[in-house]
């Protein structure tokens, strides 16, 4: 249990780390036009979380040491420190420099000292020098424009990819639970007697989630994932909608036509019933092991086209089955009705 929860705080600290990498790559920490002292607020500020960081990756080091526990190692906290310290230098080195440099020139000349100079130029010198290497070209800055509007289009799309992955994943562990219907052999309803809530709930949430994605201006890269799951969502709401209507027209109607003086009165209304019956008994037959057991939309995202759907709720064929299961369902009720006899 311990183990885990260690596990769950190195995930986040992967993610922090992730999170103060980016953001160590921020446009002004680059443009020699930006307020220094604004800059170093915000390095100073980073470079303080990855220090918080490094204490609580010793601290997780030493408890996973003291339960015996795979040390993690953060070879990526290393690089983010040293990133973020060689940022913040910089800019601390160009604030003293400019202090230092505005001294000289408001300074009587008799009054420097050549040597003491010559030594702090040659100090900021080997700074430079080392900043230098340790800061990528920045030929890019030219682009400034360019590169922005490819950023934000990756970072829009990659929150839209997870948005779909958010569907997928809910997709994964939503089953339609079949559950036996009174003392009858191998006769199921979905959900009981009632809609199965937690399907249409879980649907609802994914027509949202899937009308925001389409509707985004940064769609075009995932578009095609994103019809596809859409087609599917579809056909899978037009299935479940024509099942509760067949399950709930065939409760109604089960207790009248599977009485034997009804049956001998009405044949033709008790032989349409029993070709439904027989079908929605098929469709709702005994669910298997729940290893086994398809979910209600099976890792739809990952199925194309051309390929045989995977799923409970999205088999060839069904939707039109359903449909014609309730055509005549309702046949079968209209005769009733007109008899008097109303489910």
């Amino acid at each position: 249990m311990y183990g885990a929860e260690l596990n769950r705080q190195v995930e986040q600290m992967h993610k922090q780390i992730t999170a103060i990498s980016i953001q160590a790559q921020h446009d002004m920490i680059l443009d020699e036009r930006s307020d220094p002292f604004v800059v170093l607020a915000y390095t100073g500020r980073l470079l303080e979380r990855v220090q918080a960081l490094q204490t609580q990756a010793e601290r997780i080091q030493l408890h996973q040491r003291t339960f015996r526990l795979e040390e993690t190692r953060f070879p990526e906290l290393e690089d983010c420190h040293e990133d973020v310290a060689l940022r913040h230098r910089l800019w601390t080195a160009l604030v003293e420099w400019e202090e230092l440099t505005g001294g000289w020139l408001v300074a009587r000349f008799e009054g420097l000292a050549p040597s003491a100079m010559e030594g702090l130029l040659s100090v900021y010198s080997r700074a430079v020098f080392k900043m230098e290497r340790g800061l990528v070209p920045n030929k890019l800055l030219a682009a400034r424009e360019a590169v922005t509007l490819i950023s934000t289009e990756a970072t829009q799309e990659a929150a839209l990819e997870a948005m779909l992955d958010k569907v997928t994943d809910k997709w994964r562990h939503v089953e339609l639970v079949l559950k036996p219907y009174k003392a009858l052999k191998e006769t199921y309803v979905m959900g009981g007697v009632a809609p199965p809530h937690e399907v249409l709930a879980v649907l609802e949430d994914s027509a949202v989630i899937m009308a925001t994605i389409a509707a985004s201006r940064y769609v075009a890269g995932i578009r095609a994932e994103v019809e596809r799951l859409e087609r599917q969502l579809r056909l899978f709401g037009d299935t479940l909608d024509e099942w509760l209507d067949c399950q709930r027209q065939w409760l109604a109607l089960e207790p009248i036509l599977t009485a034997a003086d009804i049956q001998r009165q009405l044949p033709a209304e008790a032989r349409a019933f029993a070709a439904v019956d027989r079908q929605l008994k098929d469709i709702n037959r005994k669910p298997p092991p729940a290893k086994d057991r398809p979910t209600a939309l099976q890792a739809p995202v990952l199925c194309n086209d051309n390929e045989k759907p995977r799923t409970a709720g999205t088999q060839p064929g069904l939707l039109e089955q359903l449909r014609r299961c309730n055509e005549a369902l309702e046949g079968v009720a209209k005769n009733l009705e007109s008899l008097g006899l109303n489910a």
